[in-house]
């Protein structure tokens, strides 16, 4: 099964856009399934603050489920996080939600 996910990738400073994409369609060899119009600059993460020759990336991608562990055994890749949905919560209403008992501090 694949899973949604963020890799946060180190990049030479100066690399072009097409040079990122040319780094980062190598982590195919890995499992990374890269969707190519997602790529977004980065600060680093605070776990890796890179000297100033290097930048972070954000890419979004596809990896089968226990290939993580060597997609981010990577030498450029620094984390991978899931990329779950995110969506506001409904709003309730009170008849879903049923009367609420009073609580015993209440005055």
């Amino acid at each position: 099964m694949e899973k949604q996910v963020l890799v946060e990738m180190r990049v030479p400073r100066r690399a072009s856009a097409r040079r990122v994409r040319e780094l980062a369609s190598a982590l195919a060899d890995h499992g990374l399934d890269l969707d190519l119009d997602y790529l977004v600059s980065s600060e680093p993460s605070e776990a890796a603050k890179e000297p100033q020759r290097y930048r972070h990336v954000l890419l979004r991608g596809r990896v089968l489920e226990g290939h993580e562990a060597d997609l981010e055994g990577q030498p450029n890749v620094v984390r991978i996080w899931s990329d779950a949905p995110i969506a506001p919560l409904a709003e309730a209403d009170e008849e879903e939600v049923g009367v609420r008992p009073k609580s015993p501090f209440a005055f």
